[in-house]
C-alpha cells in the first residue's frame, strides 16, 4: 500500500480541528456521535471510536513522524553508500541491504 502523505495532510488540515470525542448518541440506541465535528456523524461504536481517534492533530503528528523516519532511512542509505561507512562483516552488509530493500518495497512513496 502506498500512502500519499501530501493528500492525507491536506485532508487533515481541511477537517474540523480536534480533539474529537466519541459519545453515545441520545438519538439512536447503539450509535455514537463525534463532538467537535459539524454536522454530527452517527455510526457504529468501532467506526466512531476509530474516527475520533484519528482527528486532524493525530494524523498530522503521524505524518510528521513518518516523514522523520523516512528522512532517517535516507540518511542511513546515503551514509551506507558513502566512503564513510565502516568496514562490516558480510552478514552485517547483507542485513542492512535487506532492511533497505524491504523499506523500498513496502514503505517508500
Amino acid at each position: 500500500m502506498t500512502i500519499n502523505l501530501d493528500e492525507l495532510e491536506a485532508v487533515a488540515r481541511a477537517a474540523t480541528p480536534g480533539p474529537w470525542l466519541a459519545i453515545p448518541s441520545r438519538r439512536e440506541r447503539g450509535a455514537y456521535e463525534i463532538l467537535g465535528v459539524a454536522p454530527v456523524v452517527r455510526t457504529s461504536t468501532p467506526t466512531m471510536l476509530h474516527i475520533a481517534a484519528f482527528d486532524p492533530p493525530t494524523v498530522l503528528a503521524l505524518i510528521a513522524e513518518l516523514r522523520r523516519a523516512r528522512e532517517c532511512i535516507e540518511k542511513v542509505r546515503g551514509w551506507w553508500m558513502s566512503d564513510q561507512a565502516p568496514t562490516v562483516s558480510y552478514k552485517q552488509y547483507l542485513g542492512l541491504n535487506a532492511i533497505l530493500a524491504t523499506y523500498d518495497q513496502e514503505g517508500a512513496s
